[in-house]
């Protein structure tokens, strides 16, 4: 009977010992598919997506569409305002693009204040209109800091998915070059 209750006392710890292990997996996989500052996918969440996102668009040649966005002076913001509450504008756009996204889009945090979202059967069309959408309510948030409000600005460079490019690092660097020619044009702008 010991040895029963025993090995019964052994498998209830192996038992637990195993769903221990496999929580660590998951908050593990968890933390590096999330950006922890702002909750949104992080950047190697955002490669891993958009690489499956491109064969799907291959595959049945459906539309796909990227927003690069960066956030306007953010160094001033940093440097005037202190980093906390750069962190602050940070998680307040996060959520401003995140409230205007369909669940299928990705909202990813590329570093530091540049984000992209990953536009699932989208035009470049359609993705511009949402992209001037997301600017607009970038400019009209504000944030508190000392009882003033502080006004942040985005710029968005938009691409659409090229079938001949076949290549994210490409693609991503044509919504790169949008976002800058946004800079060079004034910024609060999107290209």
């Amino acid at each position: 009977a010991r040895i029963a209750t025993t090995q019964e006392e052994l498998q209830q710890q192996i038992t637990q010992a195993t769903q221990e292990l496999r929580d660590q997996k998951d908050a593990a996989e968890l933390a590096a598919s999330t950006d922890s500052l702002t909750g949104v996918a992080s950047r190697r969440a955002f490669s891993e997506a958009a690489e499956a996102e491109m064969q799907r668009a291959l595959r049945y040649r459906s539309e796909l569409s990227l927003l690069m966005m960066d956030l306007d002076h953010f160094k001033v913001v940093n440097d005037t305002h202190g980093h906390v509450t750069g962190d602050a504008v940070l998680v307040s756009f996060a959520q401003t693009v995140q409230q205007l996204v369909r669940k299928v889009d990705l909202v990813a945090r590329l570093g530091g204040e540049e984000f992209v979202v990953l536009l699932p059967n989208i035009t470049a069309e359609q993705a511009t209109a949402l992209a001037e959408r997301i600017r607009e309510a970038v400019y009209h948030s504000h944030l508190l800091v000392e009882g003033k409000p502080l006004q942040f600005s985005v710029s968005i460079g938009v691409a659409q998915f090229d079938r001949r490019e076949l290549s994210l690092t490409g693609w991503m660097a044509r919504a790169d070059a949008a976002l800058y020619q946004a800079k060079a044009q004034g910024r609060i702008r999107v290209v």
